[in-house]
């Protein structure tokens, strides 16, 4: 994330929030360690019990949920990430694994440019 976001103008960065639907109990705990120990550098993490007011809180959002892929919004960006149980749903970028979309730098321009837009 920290060398794409380097591709925008300094006061044109755009926010950048990890989402987690539906955690539970210790589950936001567990997550917020395991993110802490693999070094992510996001500034916002947001949990919600409903799922859908992810699309309030972001233009793009990349995910392997079909329902969220589903129910994306007008004038939003689904970046699919593919396994088996969503292999039905069409995202406006798929990818076979989330680090195939990182490193794959012609579609990864692509999408940056959308959200210049």
């Amino acid at each position: 994330t920290q060398n794409t976001l380097k591709n925008f103008e300094e006061d044109n960065i755009p926010e950048v929030i990890i989402v987690s639907p539906f955690e539970m109990n210790l589950s936001i705990q567990s997550t917020l360690f395991f993110l802490s120990k693999i070094g992510v550098r996001v500034r916002k993490y947001y949990f919600p019990l409903d799922s859908q007011t992810i699309w309030d809180k972001c233009d793009v959002l990349i995910t392997a949920n079909p329902k969220l892929i589903e129910s994306k919004p007008n004038g939003k960006i689904t970046v699919k990430i593919e396994k088996d149980y969503n292999k039905d749903y069409q995202g406006d970028l798929n990818f076979k694994t989330l680090s195939n979309f990182i490193t794959n730098e012609e579609n990864t321009n692509s999408l940056i440019e959308k959200i210049k837009k």
